[in-house]
């Protein structure tokens, strides 16, 4: 106990009761968590900054979240903070791999580029595969047909293997390097020991250490009130750093020490690094004697400190992640990590981030989310960047002006279009490139319907559905439908559907197919542009359909894609 007779450590989970309750007049601005998705929360500040003209004097971020609050609270105005934004910004975009924000660590690398090939040489024969099924086994008809699969010996369920003379040779040949890779996993296993996590932050991330682009010292003489959320690993609770480098409990009352002296950090830089501190992901940071991790792990989005705790009577919450959990069809694996981490890491925190909308609202926060899936929390792509923060430009002007529920879905419509000219284009430009396009995580797989016969619900409207969106509103739509019970829009693999197709046809052919694509997507983004609502999409917008989406490097290849204003689709 302190002298004070306050707890240092309190129960995981308690609310403490901060004092009287602050009154701010100001704004209050709440921003969440979310990786490589932050780039959403730069599109849709940018639009409160320069058209909803907010200024904010209180903020508060978690994870990717504190970034970006840390950054802007340098600013003590409007135009300061902007000037801090617009300097966030151009980093961001400077990023072109996900190396930039995520640098693996060696072990970890090693393990990624070697661990199929050990797989392959632990499983020569073949001896995860069903006979039946192909992979897996058939699903129980009955609740006793579950119970028996659940409590049969390993060795009674496994297939039987017949065993042949070249496969025996082939086991025998594998043994020197089934030896080898032995020595190499330990190797590994004791690199993972010493690092502690699988990453290390990356030179983004690192360049919050220099004074030029985030100073405490700025935030102090700033005035403005910041809260960075992070999580004692030891005492599990919710902790704030505030802008003087303070050490708050949920309550926002100040933590002290054994002697009664309050809780500092000399730098609140290792705060924003400590909520970053994705578990396992990268290390945990030490500060004033615990160790602490991401924020995002009890609050997301930290809404609480800033509307209760701290009373601001107007807020507004930028949420950069879109509604419900991910569908992963049938790659889904079953076996123990997987459904951890399935349920761990993407539907507990679904719903917990649902929790934390729920309460924003309750308190006349107004939300900006996120609605399409554009890419993962991993991912670092120069287009991909760009385009959200198309996105979060986009959803904040919908919240601002106020849009109905057919203004949304077109907007909707018109971010995947654009995700799939993107795709398109990604191909055309590196038509024999290899591995996956990016966006699909760290698995390198994309969800979603690869091939055209699938009996899948589509992607993205038609062009003449997107004229049809023209006289939707809200009207003969449920009340209680909202856009975090829509589900969240399904992402095509394309670029492997449309290798197979430059495989198996002439290359002129099959250039032409690709661009009658791309054209049709094109012709898609237009129309759709003629639907949304004048000021719900930025000034800059009507270069969407006319010009090439942005790729690793500049492109100065005169678009393949021809428009008519009359008729739509032109020569090629």
């Amino acid at each position: 106990m302190t002298s004070s007779g306050r707890s240092l450590f309190l129960s995981p989970g308690r609310w403490v009761p901060g004092g009287h309750r602050r009154k701010h007049h100001g704004v209050g601005l709440i921003i969440s968590g979310g990786g490589s998705r932050g780039d959403f929360h730069l599109g849709a500040l940018e639009y409160l900054y320069d058209e909803a003209r907010i200024e904010p004097t209180i903020i508060s971020g978690a994870s990717a979240g504190a970034i970006i609050a840390a950054v802007i609270a340098q600013g003590g105005n409007r135009e300061e903070q902007r000037e801090w934004l617009g300097r966030l910004d151009t980093m961001w975009r400077a990023m072109t791999t996900p190396d930039d924000m995520f640098t693996p660590q060696t072990w970890w690398r090693d393990l990624l580029a070697r661990g199929p090939g050990y797989l392959h040489l632990l499983d020569p024969l073949g001896m995860g595969l069903h006979p039946e099924t192909g992979g897996r086994a058939p699903a129980p008809r009955t609740a006793a047909e579950a119970r028996a699969a659940t409590h049969a010996p390993p060795d009674e369920s496994a297939p039987v293997a017949t065993w042949t003379a070249a496969q025996v040779m082939q086991m025998i040949g594998n043994l020197p390097a089934l030896g080898r890779a032995g020595g190499d996993l330990a190797s590994i296993l004791k690199g993972a020991t010493r690092a502690g996590s699988m990453y290390t932050p990356g030179p983004f991330v690192d360049s919050l250490i220099d004074r030029e682009n985030f100073d405490p010292e700025r935030v102090r003489a700033a005035g403005t009130t910041l809260r960075i959320a992070m999580v004692g690993l030891a005492s599990g609770d919710l902790r704030f750093v505030d802008q003087d480098g303070t050490i708050r409990d949920r309550g926002d009352t100040p933590l002290e020490d054994e002697n009664g002296e309050t809780l500092k950090v000399d730098d609140v830089t290792l705060a924003v690094w400590a909520s970053c501190a994705i578990p396992a992901v990268f290390r945990p940071v030490e500060i004033a004697g615990e160790h602490y991790v991401d924020g995002g792990v009890r609050e997301n989005l930290p809404a609480d400190v800033v509307i209760d705790k701290l009373g601001a009577t107007d807020s507004w919450s930028l949420v950069c992640h879109p509604p419900g959990a991910a569908a992963k069809e049938n790659e889904l694996g079953l076996d123990p990590v997987s459904v951890m981490m399935r349920t761990g890491t993407s539907i507990m925190s679904d719903e917990q981030l649902r929790d934390e909308i729920v309460f924003a609202r309750s308190r006349q926060s107004r939300i900006v989310q996120a609605s399409v899936d554009v890419h993962d929390t991993m991912t670092v792509d120069r287009g991909l960047t760009a385009l959200m923060a198309d996105h979060g430009w986009i959803r904040a002007a919908q919240v601002h002006l106020g849009a109905s529920h057919g203004d949304e879905d077109a907007a909707d419509a018109l971010i995947r279009a654009r995700r799939r000219a993107w795709e398109l284009e990604e191909l055309l430009l590196d038509p024999d490139g290899e591995g996956p396009v990016p966006g699909a995580g760290l698995s390198g797989v994309m969800t979603g319907s690869a091939a055209r016969g699938r009996d899948v619900r589509p992607a993205d409207p038609t062009p003449s559905l997107a004229k049809r969106l023209l006289g939707r509103s809200q009207e003969g739509r449920p009340e209680t439908e909202t856009a975090a019970a829509r589900p969240p829009a399904s992402r095509t693999d394309l670029r492997g559907e449309l290798r197979r197709l430059l495989q198996r046809e002439p290359t002129g052919e099959s250039r032409s197919a690709l661009v009658d694509e791309l054209t049709e997507a094109k012709a898609e983004i237009r129309d759709l542009l003629e639907v949304v609502p004048g000021g719900h999409v930025p000034d800059r917008a009507e270069t969407w359909w006319q010009a090439w989406e942005t790729h690793g490097e500049q492109v100065d290849a005169a678009p393949p894609w021809q428009l008519d204003d009359n008729t739509g689709l032109g020569g090629i």
